[in-house]
This record gives C-alpha cells, structure tokens and sequence, in this order.
C-alpha cells in the first residue's frame, strides 16, 4: 500500500499538525507513506524538525485565490502520481481537491474538518469524482451525506498523548494566584471572540478581588480589535496575550479552566481533546461538533451558543466550585481521540477500500 498525501498550507495549525501525524504513523505501520507539502512553509519545517521522513516539497504559488495557485503547480504534481504511482492519494486540504483528475486509477480520498457550507460547482467538480470522504465529525459527515455524497464515514482527528503525559519544562502560568481562563486559538470570528470579549468584560466588572485573569495563545486578524477593546475597558492588567505559539501543552496544563466559544464552522475541535489530555476542564459552545467529544457535565461544561451571559455564567459556576471534573476521567475522555486510533481508523478503510477494488477470483 502507498498512500500520498497532500496538504500544502503555509502555516501550521490544527490541519497540519493532523496530516504530519497521520503520515508519521503510516510510517510507523510499515506502510509506504510521502507526504506533498509546501516547500517554503511551516509544515515541512516542523516535519524536519520532529525527523519525519517521506517529506515531499512541492512550489506553490503565493497567487490569490488558492485555486490558481494550485493550477500553476498542475504539471509539477503530474510529474508526481507518474513517479510515484500510489494506491491512495488522500487530500487534507480543499483546494488540493483540484488535483484530484491527476490522480489516475488511485483511490481519491479526502478529509474533510470544516463545517463551511460547499458551493454547488465544488460539489459537482471537485467532491462527486472522489471514493471517499471522511469528515472529523459526525456532523460535517452528515452534511456531506446530504449533498448526495457516497462512500462517507466518520474519523475524528486525532491527538498526540504523549505531548500532555509528561508535564512541560517550562510552564507559562505556573505560580500565579489568579484564577486562571485560557483561550488558544485564532482571532477569527468563526471562533467566538466577541463573544469571549463580552463574558471576560462581565466577569471581570463585578470581579471585584481582581482573581480573574484571562491567557489568550493565539494570533489573527481580530487580535488588534480585541487588544484595543480590552484595553479600553480598563483590562490590560487582567488579559495576557502570548502570540501564536504550537507547544500548547504549555499553557494548558495550568489553566483553570479552558474557553471554547467558537461560534460556527468547526470540525473536531483539537483544543478540547488536548484540554482534557492535560486534565483540565472545559467551557465551549455548544455546537453539535463540540457535543460530540464532551458530555456536558461529565466531560466538562456547554454553554448556549453566542450567549457570552451564559459563558460568564458557567464560569463563575467552576469558580464557586459547582463543578468538580476528575483529571483522570478527563484523561481517559481524550484517550478516545488519540492520533493512533485515528491511524487505525484511516488504515481500516485504505484495506477496506482497496479490497473492494481488486477483482473476485472465479
């Protein structure tokens, strides 16, 4: 089995660091495993630097839109499934989709992890040519299912324990007496952060010990509004931005309780399995996608979506001690999202898939 991946993003965030770890326990497998990355970006650094082998750097073009620059890169990709001739070619990103007729005879897959809405032409010219699709969620399965999709399952992305079962050298909020809320994440509204903005600011007006202090990892087109708003209210001693950072276990092993309040278009959100890796509570949104990984009240706290009252509400609820979540139980939670069950789920049906595809003996 050869299976070749493509995700050729700039930067490195959550898709990144899921096709990285997929690709790296193919390998582990023993299966024949490349991964297509942008030459000049973040992933291939980070692969470089964790020694991950079968690392394929490809030129994109920085031309806006996306799908220009992919076009421009046709032929080098061409080149590419000609060399390379794998089984599967699975994309972790939708504008790789376009390469998808290049493909041959090999099994098309792709993953989807947004639950943005697909234009209808998408649909028609990118998505019904391939084999498979597997969504992060049960809810952006269910979307794909109802755009007439076949060959639809579900796999959550997945988390590298290991990062949360040692404790980091350095911790970033250790030794401070405050209560202490986290948000990592970036400054998009599709995250919430108005809403987060509003439930800080009420919190903090009737905070009248000061206990409260609000960590935010990140970074976005929205974090210079949100400095400025923050400083305006008079908060700039109560909020603590540390930049975007990748060692997220960090910040997360301290906090006293981890924020969610994304708003809409998430797939599996990893903040959440990596919360309760570190044993640490959390308060998010309640979409349909973040119901999927936490029970409220079992596995940490919902609160109604958009609603930056009720957010401040189950706030000061942990606070007061209302809540009490077992950092073990919060362990096993995100057992069930480690990145070797997603490996397995994915191998589970590349055998699958390619079984179907060979023919009966008579």
């Amino acid at each position: 089995m050869k299976v070749l991946h493509f995700d050729l993003a700039a930067g490195f965030r959550g898709g990144q660091r899921q096709a990285l770890l997929l690709h790296r326990n193919l390998l582990l497998a023993g299966i024949d495993s490349l991964l297509t990355v942008d030459a000049a970006g973040r992933l291939r650094e980070k692969a470089a630097q964790d020694n991950i082998a079968g690392i394929v750097p490809l030129e994109v073009s920085r031309m806006r839109p996306d799908a220009l620059a992919r076009l421009r890169s046709s032929v080098s990709v061409l080149r590419l499934f000609r060399r390379v001739r794998p089984d599967i070619v699975l994309f972790h990103e939708p504008a790789s989709l376009l390469y998808g007729p290049l493909a041959g005879s090999a099994l098309r897959v792709q993953t989807r992890r947004v639950s943005f809405p697909i234009k209808p032409m998408s649909v028609r010219l990118k998505y019904r040519p391939l084999d498979l699709h597997v969504g992060v969620s049960e809810e952006i399965s269910t979307y794909l299912r109802s755009l007439g999709l076949h060959h639809v399952h579900t796999v959550h992305s997945g988390i590298d324990l290991e990062r949360f079962e040692r404790p980091p050298a350095s911790r970033p909020l250790a030794g401070n007496p405050h209560f202490k809320l986290l948000y990592v994440g970036a400054f998009h509204k599709m995250k919430g952060i108005e809403v987060l903005l509003a439930a800080f600011c009420k919190l903090a007006s009737a905070d009248v010990d000061r206990k409260l202090q609000l960590h935010l990892v990140g970074d976005g087109e929205l974090l210079p509004a949100f400095r400025r708003d923050i400083e305006q209210q008079g908060l700039a001693d109560r909020a603590v931005f540390h930049g975007f950072r990748e060692d997220t276990e960090a910040f997360l092993v301290d906090a006293d309780a981890v924020l969610v309040p994304s708003t809409y278009g998430e797939g599996s959100n990893g903040i959440i399995k990596e919360a309760m890796a570190s044993g640490r509570p959390v308060i998010a949104s309640d979409l349909a996608c973040n119901a999927e990984l936490m029970q409220a009240g079992v596995d940490g706290l919902l609160f109604r979506n958009t609603d930056a009252a009720d957010l401040a509400q189950k706030i000061i609820e942990l606070q007061r001690g209302d809540w009490i979540f077992d950092p073990d139980h919060l362990r096993a939670t995100a057992a069930r999202f480690s990145d070797t069950r997603m490996s397995s789920a994915y191998i589970d049906l590349y055998q699958r898939y390619l079984a179907e595809r060979r023919p009966r003996k008579s």
